[in-house]
């Protein structure tokens, strides 16, 4: 039986790609875990000894902090993806990317003002 070669060396550009997305991996948990506690914590029960609120709601307090951050999340996302087209040098692709986020974030995160924009447009075209 033999034992295939990994080949990780450091100057291998898949490796290095790796080491930095675990850094990034790692970081991400431990700022959720020093700036944002409460999304793992437990509910707070009622006085009184009631039933209501028992169990564990993580999945309800991670959501509610998801919706709260979802900008500055989108906008993480965006930077990472934009300086892995910085570093392939994929500069036509990243301008069409940081355009294409743009359109997007506009109509995901202020669906009023696109639609007040729709129907200005709708009004000149159609008067």
């Amino acid at each position: 039986m033999t034992i295939p070669n990994l080949n990780l060396s450091l100057s291998s550009r898949s490796t290095q790609v790796f080491l930095v997305l675990a850094a990034v991996t790692l970081l991400a948990i431990v700022a959720f875990g020093i700036f944002a506690p409460d999304v793992f914590a437990a509910p707070e029960k009622p006085k009184g000894g009631g039933g209501g609120g028992a169990g564990n709601e993580v999945g309800t307090n991670l959501g509610g902090f998801l919706r709260d951050q979802a900008i500055p999340i989108y906008a993480g996302v965006i930077a990472i993806v934009s300086i892995l087209f910085l570093l392939n040098r994929r500069y036509s692709e990243l301008g069409l990317f940081v355009l294409m986020a743009f359109v997007v974030g506009w109509l995901v995160f202020s669906p009023e003002s696109v639609g007040d924009a729709a129907k200005s447009i709708g009004d000149r075209i159609f008067g």
